[in-house]
C-alpha cells in the first residue's frame, strides 16, 4: 500500500479456498501389482482369438479387441482410487508415509532407540526416493 493513490480494489473469492494443510485429491490409476500383470499376460496368451479373426469388418475387430483387453485389464489390474496430497513432494510414496508414521509413533511413545532407527531409515529412504525421481525426470 506504500505510495498508493488509495484507489484500491478488494477482491474476495466466491467460494472458500481449499485448506493448505492436508488437502488431497482423489486420483484413479491402475494397480501396479506384479502378480496381476503376470496373470494378465497369461490370460492374454491363453485367450481364444479365433472369434476376432472371423469378424468381417475392421470396426468390429477393433471393438472386440478393445472390449476383450479392457475386460482383462479391469479384472487383473483394476483401477484404484488413491489420495494425492497437494502439499506432498512428487517422490513421496506409501512406503515412505508408513515409515514416517512409524517414526512418529515411536517418538510419541518415548521409544528413543526405535525413534532414532526409524528417523535414520526415513532420511535414507528420502534421499534414495529423491535421487530416483530426479534422475528419472532428467531422462
Amino acid at each position: 500500500m506504500g505510495k498508493s493513490d488509495h484507489c484500491s480494489v478488494l477482491l474476495t473469492p466466491s467460494i472458500n479456498p481449499p485448506p493448505s494443510h492436508g488437502y488431497y485429491q482423489r486420483v484413479k490409476r491402475r494397480s501396479n501389482d506384479p502378480n496381476g500383470k503376470a496373470l494378465l499376460c497369461l490370460a492374454l496368451k491363453q485367450h481364444n482369438w479365433t472369434t476376432l479373426y472371423s469378424l468381417s469388418s475392421c470396426e468390429d475387430m477393433t471393438h472386440h479387441l478393445c472390449t476383450t483387453l479392457l475386460t482383462y485389464l479391469d479384472y487383473f489390474i483394476p483401477v484404484l482410487e488413491h489420495n494425492v496430497y497437494t502439499t506432498e513432494k512428487p517422490w513421496v510414496n506409501s512406503r515412505f508415509r508408513q515409515l514416517i508414521e512409524k517414526r512418529q509413533n515411536a517418538y510419541r511413545s518415548g521409544e528413543i532407540t526405535s525413534y532414532r532407527r526409524c528417523r535414520n531409515q526415513v532420511s535414507r529412504l528420502a534421499r534414495k526416493l529423491r535421487a530416483q525421481f530426479y534422475s528419472a525426470s532428467q531422462h
